[in-house]
């Protein structure tokens, strides 16, 4: 799903600020009473005494339901946390004599804990908690306090004010009911009564103005619902990027051929059916067993692109410039900048990336499924991947440029991936992983492989060879049986497996001076990787 996002200038500012607040207010209202949300006398009731139309109703509730369950998620993923910091605490209090390292660990699981659990008690404050706490101190003293206490009371009202959402049909013209769109000449309609019509108009980016051009020429052929967040300042189009570029899941055709049977058996081959005309579509001008494998770090991005037999490109985007600390509080203007800035770069990144893939014909993306946990042994790293790594925003990226370029998505298990790439192949060691992550992306669907490649006397004969000088028993790595066993070994002898930068590569800026990122590039290709 793509949101675009853009000021606009309407001749009814009033008429849709009030529109706003009555909407606001039916949302918190009906979050407060949300176990009457399929009650039809309560919700009648919410519908006269907010002004809303019922389909205005329908969109409310679907926006509840949404956070409803993103509460419901947070809430079970903390919870998680307490039961994992839990047992932890558990195991840290049965070592009798700990170090000064083991006692600190606890410690601090101890103080994340209380927060925790504070946290899980706490509801969600609609129009910004943190402002709400600075307005409670500066009311201690509201003689020297009082304009400030009027400026951020005026913005914590400003922020509990909602936008209107406008869910998108594809029974309606225009694919949206309330909305005539005319994306060629930058202006909409907003129709939210019989006799009231609102012009606005707005301006946005050529990068905008193609997809939205785009989305006018299929808007109104009932294949592609269009959903509307509206405030007087602002409005938020948003579309199915898949449909738009014709890669998405026919549902319309798959709901028509599903009625016409009704055993669990046929529906599932009806579905499988429309799911490989999908990926079929998708294959068109593309190179079907061409795969590109990416290995996230904070620091580094590693890339292979590859098929069974042959590796064609192998790089790494090096980031570490963009992960320079301000030294102020987040809300510093420093601070921001820097992290808009480093968002900003990896924007560009995953583009210039993604225009390479299209000249190598990719037809799969292979990423690892990850759920990092932070490690509570560094401060730096926590930092790193919990407040500037944006992982979940560079998921959203592969996941945007995937769907717009009909690339199929393929996530693998990262188990041990640093470690066999490491030892298989001769290079920086994000390149190495992200080629053993390719690997496991092109075996996946293949019936009877084994998840790690096999572990044969040569690899173990490599490893002695490549690690000879800091290997204490060289018998014992001829005897391991697994990558288990081979990993355990070095980590119980702390042999370093993972290979450094060297002056081999050759680096460069992608951009320009004021660019913050490296582009690693890697001749050392291999062939005949399986």
């Amino acid at each position: 799903m793509i949101t675009i996002k853009f000021d606009i200038t309407t001749d009814n500012d009033n008429y849709i600020l009030n529109k706003q607040k009555n909407y606001s207010y039916a949302f918190r209202k009906l979050y407060k009473h949300s176990d009457k949300i399929s009650d039809p006398k309560y919700l009648d009731y919410i519908k006269t005494k907010f002004k809303l139309s019922v389909y205005e109703l329908n969109c409310l509730k679907i926006d509840l339901n949404m956070k409803l369950n993103q509460i419901q998620t947070n809430k079970e993923n903390l919870e998680k946390e307490i039961l994992e910091n839990t047992k932890e605490i558990e195991r840290l209090s049965k070592i009798k004599n700990k170090t000064i390292k083991e006692i600190k660990v606890q410690f601090k699981l101890n103080k994340k804990i209380e927060q925790q659990n504070k946290n899980l008690s706490k509801d969600i404050t609609f129009g910004s908690r943190s402002l709400l706490k600075q307005i409670s101190y500066l009311n201690n003293n509201k003689e020297l306090n009082n304009l400030k206490i009027i400026e951020k009371t005026n913005l914590y009202r400003s922020k509990r004010i909602l936008p209107i959402n406008y869910v998108g049909s594809l029974n309606d013209k225009n694919s949206n009911r309330y909305f005539d769109f005319d994306f060629i000449n930058n202006s909409i309609i907003y129709k939210p009564e019989s006799k009231i019509k609102i012009n606005i108009n707005y301006n946005v980016s050529k990068k905008y103005k193609n997809q939205l051009l785009k989305l006018q020429e299929i808007k109104d052929l009932n294949v592609l619902p269009i959903s509307v967040k509206l405030t007087f300042k602002s409005l938020m189009v948003s579309f199915d990027e898949e449909i738009l570029n014709d890669y998405g899941f026919n549902e319309k055709e798959y709901k028509m051929d599903v009625k016409t049977v009704e055993s669990k058996e046929l529906k599932k081959q009806i579905y499988i059916k429309h799911k490989t005309e999908q990926n079929d579509r998708k294959l068109i001008g593309k190179i079907s067993n061409r795969y590109c494998g990416i290995d996230l770090n904070p620091d580094y991005i590693g890339v292979t692109i590859m098929d069974e037999n042959k590796i064609y490109d192998r790089f790494t985007y090096n980031l570490s410039d963009l992960l320079k600390k301000s030294n102020k509080s987040s809300d510093d203007k420093n601070s921001i900048y820097l992290n808009n800035k480093r968002k900003y770069e990896i924007g560009v990144i995953y583009s210039k990336l993604f225009d390479l893939l299209k000249h190598y014909r990719i037809a799969y993306f292979v990423m690892e499924d990850l759920n990092f946990k932070s490690n509570l042994d560094s401060k730096e790293a926590n930092r790193k991947t919990k407040n500037v790594w944006n992982l979940n925003f560079q998921k959203n990226l592969i996941n945007k440029h995937c769907n717009i370029n009909g690339i199929q998505l393929i996530e693998v298990n990262p188990c041990y991936s640093s470690f066999i790439g490491n030892i298989m192949f001769d290079d920086f060691d994000p390149a190495n992983a992200s080629t053993e992550i390719c690997r496991r992306g092109i075996i996946k669907y293949i019936k009877g492989n084994n998840f790690y490649p096999e572990l044969t006397s040569t690899i173990l004969d490599t490893v002695v060879n490549k690690f000879n000088e800091f290997i204490p028993d060289v018998q014992g790595v001829k005897d391991c049986k697994s990558w288990i066993e081979l990993y355990k070994l070095f980590k119980q002898t702390e042999i370093r497996y993972r290979q450094q930068l060297n002056s081999n590569f050759n680096c460069f800026s992608q951009l320009n001076k004021k660019c913050k990122w490296n582009k690693i590039v890697h001749s050392n290709l291999v062939f005949n990787c399986f």
